[in-house]
Order: C-alpha cells, then sequence, then structure tokens
C-alpha cells in the first residue's frame, strides 16, 4: 500500500508540481488551507505532511505548532516547503517541529529524496507491528483505520475489533465465543447474535466498495476469513 502525503500547499501550480512528481509512488491528499488540512488531519492520519508557510487563512507554522501538542500526531514527520528563505525562518521551522526545511523554487529530484530519506529512518519493527494486512485489506492499529483496495472503509469500533481477529487469524475457522471474546472482551449479556448482526455489517461496508469481503460462515462453528475452496 502507497505511504500518504499530505500536500498543504494554496498555489495550484505547485500543487501540480507536487502531484506531477509524487502520485506514482505516494497517495497524495490535497489542502489549500490551513481549514482544510486540520479537517483531513481529524478524519485520517498520513504518513507525511509537505507543509507551506503562507497559507490563505494563517501560518503553517501555527498547525505544525498544534501538531506536536496532539499525541496522535506528535512524531508526524512534517517537511516545511516555503519560500521564506531567511536562516532565522529555517531556524523557526525546525524550532517549532518540523523535520526538514526546502525553500521554493526546489528541486523535485531533491524533494523526492528528502522524502525518501525521512521514510528511511521511521522504525520499521514499530510500522510492522501497526499494519495487518490480507490481500487487498490493510489496518492501522495506530490509526485505526482500515483500507481495502487503497480506498478507507467507515467501521465503527466492533466493526473494527472484528476484521482485526480475522485478520490475525487468516484462512482459520473462528468459534463466535472467539469472537465475542476478542471484540467484546468479556461484556455480559452479549451473545452468539450479536457476532452475527456485527459480521452482517462489516460484509455491508466492502460491498459499498463493491466487493464481498470473504467471511465465510462454518456451519455450526463460526466462521472463517478466506478465499471459498
Amino acid at each position: 500500500m502507497k505511504k500518504r502525503i499530505l500536500l498543504v500547499e494554496d498555489e495550484p501550480a505547485i500543487q501540480q508540481l507536487l502531484l506531477y512528481g509524487l502520485q506514482d509512488q505516494y497517495q497524495c491528499i490535497e489542502a489549500g488551507t490551513l481549514a482544510q488540512a486540520k479537517t483531513i488531519l481529524q478524519q485520517q492520519i498520513p504518513d507525511l505532511v509537505l507543509l507551506d508557510w503562507m497559507l490563505p487563512d494563517g501560518s503553517g507554522i501555527k498547525i505544525l505548532e498544534d501538531l506536536r501538542k496532539i499525541e496522535t500526531l506528535r512524531y508526524l514527520p512534517v517537511i516545511m516547503l516555503t519560500a521564506r528563505a531567511d536562516e532565522r525562518d529555517i531556524i523557526k521551522g525546525l524550532d517549532y517541529g518540523a523535520d526538514d526545511y526546502l525553500t521554493k523554487p526546489f528541486s523535485m529530484a531533491e524533494l523526492q529524496s528528502r522524502i525518501k530519506a525521512l521514510f528511511r529512518r521511521m522504525p520499521e519493527s514499530e510500522e510492522e507491528q501497526s499494519c495487518l494486512s490480507w490481500e487487498d485489506i490493510t489496518m492501522n492499529l495506530l490509526t485505526y483505520e482500515v483500507f481495502f483496495q487503497d480506498k478507507l472503509l467507515k467501521l465503527n469500533r466492533r466493526e473494527f475489533q472484528l476484521l482485526e481477529c480475522f485478520l490475525r487469524h487468516p484462512n482459520k475457522v473462528l468459534s463466535r465465543e472467539q469472537l465475542l471474546d476478542f471484540a467484546w472482551q468479556g461484556e455480559e449479556d452479549i451473545g452468539d447474535r450479536a457476532v452475527d448482526v456485527a459480521i452482517r455489517r462489516l460484509r455491508k461496508a466492502f460491498e459499498n466498495i463493491d466487493e464481498q469481503l470473504p467471511v465465510m460462515s462454518i456451519r455450526g462453528i463460526g466462521y472463517r476469513l478466506g478465499q471459498k475452496n
């Protein structure tokens, strides 16, 4: 699955340049204002942010400062991409939490190298532990996001936990009791029927992307994630 980069840039020409240079390797998400960037960050957590300093509704430094105060976004890699080339501005950007600082006009080749260098420094073990995947399904356990064929699924907490259980045990038959223990974690007065209802909703979420989740009912036992024989 492609890593996601949030492009916070208000100049259309530069947005197009960034898209042209990055979209083959990364999934690019566009924001032209601070407000748009904040809305996106509330809905999903990208793998990296390219952040302009001067935006129509405020300073990129402000959102950078806010990011470093939010637990889930504190370590989100950020590259400042701005026309402000004064040494004092560069120092300020780095002091406020930018991981790198590149001034305009910039070389796309240099930007790509800096992005790759940042991703190389990300701890692979943490990244591996935080993600589960099977076929075209990818689950991020840190951001509570699930992608199917690179499209974000809308799941509630119970559906997410059920899918997590299946992804941890693909091709294995799981009893309703096992699924209850994992997803409901000992809650009282929850019967087998709750599992069936939650799995129907989980299947529906996948059907909304025109594809069925291959969770098969095993009569008298439970369910299994896997392709039909």
